[in-house]
């Protein structure tokens, strides 16, 4: 490829076209160029496009590079096929490198999918995984403010199969960031000096590595290359609305969807006799501010431990680092195992028992979800006697991995499938219960070596994890949904987008867990264009204890007694224009008159609210927002309960102040005067 111009900048993007590979395939040692090592025996020409086919004598293979111009943008299409001996190829499709929008590189900037959204102009080089609860979209934009336009890259692919999502921006002689975030277990499977340190953006998307015979043929995800006017949200908004015609989510809105604050029980309220005396549950753990409590703890526990150990025996035993799995009896007093996971037979207490605490909490206005662990199975149970060993994640060493003293199931297994749906539909039945929540799932995967399953998704070298766990959430919801009509299923992580469309919503660690040394986690990105999916975020290292970006975001809270969820500040906020908050007509970073001090809109039937978030460095006094004001509208500061200062001009517009301390969180309100 010779050119890449914009038209609608009158721009060409490509200053050395040597440098654009277009894709790469790796055999063994070698790496072979596409613009390099392949000789193009035929053009055929389709309507919108072209399809070459091309050949490399060395290794005897075949490819079918398709070239399309399309309604969005350029898409690209590539076929491998093996006419050599059986051989592993690492494909790596596309690959652009060297890129440039404008001439100053510099202040131009890019939007990077990592966890919450990297949006910065930070030179750097980003390598993480779609479907790996890294790269959580498989889009990736770069624009220019000076310019006005951007270029935004996604792939094609509705069937949420892992990828490696890797980025660079380049400038030769600035510092430069590097965060390479493939996990130990891939590494070997895939290419891993796929971008050369080249100035300008660069990216590509890496394939783990597929084993072919002869005649047999692999085909990485289409890719679309699409010009836009503005920045990054363009992009995202031409995703999302991609992804909500190739997916269909949860219904919405949904049980969640007014949810604000999502309580979990811990071990630490059972052996506080915070949630069970005189045999029955109780009420005392639960914080009378929250929407949705979960249970934990409500399976019926055991005197015998992991591996045939006696609960008291595991007491004792200093080098046991699970001690304060071990309790008594809140029922007979004797000393147990409490985190028996796996069958959910039998209930503690009984069923009877464990049903009217149910009720009880349900009467408090309280949506009741279960704990549940689909990865965690204990060899004492029922079904670790029975499948934990056929069934559970064997390592390359041929290892059982137990990180809680526990076999860990594979979920790419449809024997797992079947007993789960079962399994859950049971539960829900008896129980009563709204929802249920996988512990785990959607975390970063691994590679199983088992053969004593038959995995459905992940080939001899490849792992897909987080499609297997997709497949089971989609699967127990359905099940569920049996029981009861549009019943409660999330998880501890997100995974990534193709999961969540099976999901109410999730866990995330984003202030928390967000290690990458740029680009600040101020927004959470899913809220805005996937608004079916409820974020809950959980603060557990105490980077925002009184909530104030998550409210500025506009998402939950899931804590614990040790954690923090709302408090009645925001919460009574939310509650009371929750409506709003949850309107799918919501915006991300709009303009704010101020630099560091971002704003977000969300509009409904009873007005429309911009919070606005202060990362400054420093206190502000000023203009802050400039928005159209009718004469018989009013914006009021929500939080200190006045009408805000304003400067009417021109026809019904207005120029809005505010003060607002570093770091600190403001709600305005616009709406019909009273």
């Amino acid at each position: 490829m010779n050119s890449l111009y914009s038209e609608l900048s009158q721009t060409e993007m490509i200053k050395e076209p040597e440098n654009l590979y277009l894709f790469l395939i790796g055999i063994a040692e070698k790496i072979y160029k596409g613009n390099k090592d392949f000789v193009c025996r035929k053009i055929n020409e389709r309507k919108n496009g072209f399809i070459a086919e091309l050949y490399n004598e060395e290794e005897k293979i075949s490819l079918n590079l398709g070239i399309f111009i399309e309604k969005e943008g350029l898409k690209m299409t590539l076929e491998l096929i093996n006419e050599g001996e059986e051989k592993g190829f690492k494909i790596c499709f596309p690959h652009f490198q060297g890129l440039f929008l404008s001439e100053d590189i510099e202040n131009d900037y890019y939007f990077y999918p990592y966890t919450s959204g990297i949006i910065t102009n930070i030179p750097s080089f980003i390598r993480s995984g779609y479907g790996n609860n890294q790269a959580y979209y498989q889009v990736i934009d770069i624009f220019s403010p000076s310019m006005g336009y951007g270029l935004y890259f996604r792939v094609d692919d509705k069937d949420g199969w892992h990828k490696i999502l890797t980025f660079q921006k380049y400038i030769n002689g600035k510092d430069f960031n590097v965060s390479d975030n493939i996990l130990p277990d891939y590494r070997k499977f895939l290419l891993l000096n796929t971008i050369e340190r080249i100035d300008g953006y660069s990216f590509c998307v890496d394939y783990m590595e597929r084993i072919r015979k002869k005649g047999e043929k692999f085909s990485p995800s289409p890719c679309i290359i699409s010009i836009h006017e503005g920045d990054w949200k363009e992009a995202m908004k031409k995703y999302s609305e991609w992804a909500h015609n190739v997916w269909k989510f949860r219904p919405y809105p949904n049980k969640l969807t007014n949810a604000w604050n999502f309580f979990a029980m811990t071990i630490g309220d059972m052996q506080k006799g915070k949630v069970i005396r005189d045999r029955k549950y109780i009420s005392d753990w639960i914080d009378p501010l929250s929407d949705v409590v979960e249970m934990w703890g409500w399976w019926e526990w055991t005197e015998i431990g992991p591996w045939g150990k006696k609960a008291e025996e595991l007491k004792r035993d200093p080098k046991f680092i699970w001690n304060n799995y071990i309790l008594n009896d809140p029922f007979d007093g004797k000393l147990k195992y409490t985190d028996k996971i796996g069958d959910y037979k039998e209930y503690l207490g009984g069923l009877n028992v464990l049903r009217e605490g149910i009720k009880k909490y349900k009467k408090m206005g309280k949506l009741v979800t279960l704990y549940t662990d689909p990865y965690r199975c204990y060899d004492m149970t029922e079904m670790g006697k029975k499948y934990g060993k056929e069934w559970a994640i064997i390592n390359e060493k041929g290892e059982y991995p137990t990180p809680y003293e526990a076999y860990r199931i594979c979920p790419d297994n449809k024997d797992f499938w079947q007993y789960i749906q079962q399994t859950m539909e049971r539960v829900m039945k008896e129980t009563g219960v709204d929802g249920l929540r996988f512990d785990e799932y959607g975390l970063s995967g691994f590679k199983c070596y088992s053969l004593k399953h038959n995995h459905v998704f992940s080939e001899k070298t490849t792992s897909e994890v987080n499609k297997a766990c997709a497949e089971v959430c989609k699967l127990a919801h359905e099940k569920m949904d049996r029981i009861v009509k549009n019943s409660i299923l999330t998880t501890e992580f997100p995974g990534y987008d193709y999961m969540t469309q099976f999901l109410d919503g999730s866990i995330t660690y984003f202030l928390s867990a967000n290690k990458i040394p740029f680009g600040k986690p101020i927004v959470f990105i899913g809220k805005f264009f996937f608004p079916e999916f409820k974020f809950f975020e959980l603060d557990h290292t105490k980077k925002d204890p009184e909530g104030k970006l998550t409210f500025f975001n506009g998402v939950g809270r899931f804590y614990t007694n040790s954690t923090f969820g709302y408090k009645e500040k925001f919460y009574i906020i939310l509650k009371k224009y929750s409506e709003i908050f949850s309107s799918r007509d919501c915006e991300v970073l709009i303009p704010s008159l101020k630099e560091g001090i971002y704003i977000n809109k969300f509009s409904g039937k009873e007005g429309t609210i911009f919070t606005i978030y202060n990362a400054s460095g420093y206190t502000y006094k000023g203009e802050i927002i400039d928005i159209e004001l009718k004469q018989n509208e009013t914006i009021y500061d929500i939080i200190n309960e006045k009408e805000c200062e304003i400067e009417r001009y021109g026809n019904n517009k207005a120029k809005v102040k505010i003060y607002i301390e570093n770091n600190d969180v403001a709600c305005l309100i616009k709406k019909i005067k009273n």
